[in-house]
């Protein structure tokens, strides 16, 4: 009989929109799973009662963790047994230990993993959480000792644990590509995501200045929820990306709720427009505010900076602006078609595992 593997090594980012984790026993043999944002507190009583319900379904997508006395379903389960939520005001770190632990089930399970695992942990916090990185490892630490998920009790130590603001993984990336220039110069990060938008300036490599706000892409999402009957966040989101990076009609005539909807749809795209517009001046003015005049590189990263990109070249016309970090993801990431969602966690899972593997801490598992 095979003896179980109990190391797990995981990298997670606390996504607004997305909760993405890479996670395995080593870089060869890792999942990758994309989990909605949704958390929801419920009664173990309730979730036990309706695990034997939903049938066939897999562990991301029936995933329910039991911690401190309370008991929370994660991801797609959660979306299934709420009312529309987002949650886009609550800091990332309220929900982060709940995801956390199921990420490791969810691991655990496709990985055939035991009930005692040892974890290496790294995550990215926004910058305006990122103060509080101690406090969730300390929050970690003592979930750990033991919680409840729908295989039963696990136990996990936390062997390493590492933990960047966002944007970080992009910022190495792009410094390792560019070399000794990049460092001797004034550079921003700006990571453009669902719920914000933040800022890192480096100068000669070293972080001086960093800033958010909330003029993320829901921001625009709301501007057109304003404009229109019947839509949410939730519907809106993937149809607004696909048509603003290609101007592909498709994903809006999917979502269209009236029987005009030749109509709706140019209300729909106009509604877009405006709130497209609003959204750049809004956010022009934010970041020529942050970013110094005398920066001579920008980094773009985050979910929605394909969409923004066009726009904010022009705005910095003067300076060597970069997309992405120029980060190269894996074919298994790729397969997700969820564009650069993925970059910053990627790198940072590609770094993490490479000190890992320097230390020997990463052992190879038979």
């Amino acid at each position: 009989m095979k003896k179980q593997r109990n190391r797990l090594i995981m990298a997670i980012d606390y996504g607004g929109s997305i909760t993405k984790v890479i996670g395995g026993v080593s870089n060869r043999e890792r999942r990758i799973l994309a989990m909605p944002p949704d958390v929801i507190e419920l009664p173990k009583t309730f979730l036990e009662l309706h695990q034997g319900e939903i049938g066939t379904a897999s562990p991301e997508n029936k995933v329910w963790i039991a911690v401190n006395g309370k008991s929370y379903a994660v991801g797609m389960y959660a979306r299934t047994l709420a009312i529309e939520n987002p949650r886009l005001t609550q800091p990332k770190i309220a929900t982060a230990l709940s995801k956390t632990l199921a990420a490791i089930w969810v691991l655990k399970e496709q990985l055939r993993l035991s009930n005692t695992i040892r974890l290496d942990l790294c995550c990215v916090l926004p910058i305006g959480e990122y103060q509080d990185k101690d406090k969730l490892k300390r929050q970690l630490e003592k979930a750990f000792h033991e919680f409840e998920t729908p295989s039963g009790q696990l136990k996990v130590e936390l062997s390493e644990f590492n933990c960047k603001p966002e944007g970080a993984g992009v910022y190495m990336m792009h410094t390792r590509k560019r070399g000794v220039e990049a460092q001797q110069k004034i550079l921003a990060v700006v990571m453009l995501g669902y719920r914000n938008t933040s800022v890192l300036v480096f100068r000669q490599g070293n972080l001086v200045d960093k800033a958010t706000s909330p003029l993320g892409f829901a921001r625009l999402l709301k501007n057109v929820i304003a404009q229109t009957s019947g839509q949410t966040l939730e519907r809106l989101a993937p149809s607004v990306v696909q048509y603003l990076e290609g101007k592909d009609d498709s994903g809006l005539l999917s979502i269209l709720l009236s029987d005009e909807p030749i109509e709706e749809l140019a209300q729909l795209k106009n509604a877009i427009a405006i709130a497209q517009e609003k959204h750049q001046i809004e956010l022009c003015g934010w970041l020529n505010e942050i970013i110094p005049r005398l920066s001579e590189e920008i980094v773009l990263c985050g979910g929605t900076a394909d969409t923004l990109q066009n726009y904010l070249f022009k705005l910095w016309n003067s300076q060597e602006i970069y997309l992405h970090g120029g980060v190269e993801l894996p074919e298994d990431i790729k397969a997700l078609k969820m564009g650069y969602r993925f970059a910053d966690i990627w790198i940072m899972w590609d770094y993490f595992i490479d000190k890992l593997m320097k230390n020997k801490l990463a052992l190879p598992i038979a």
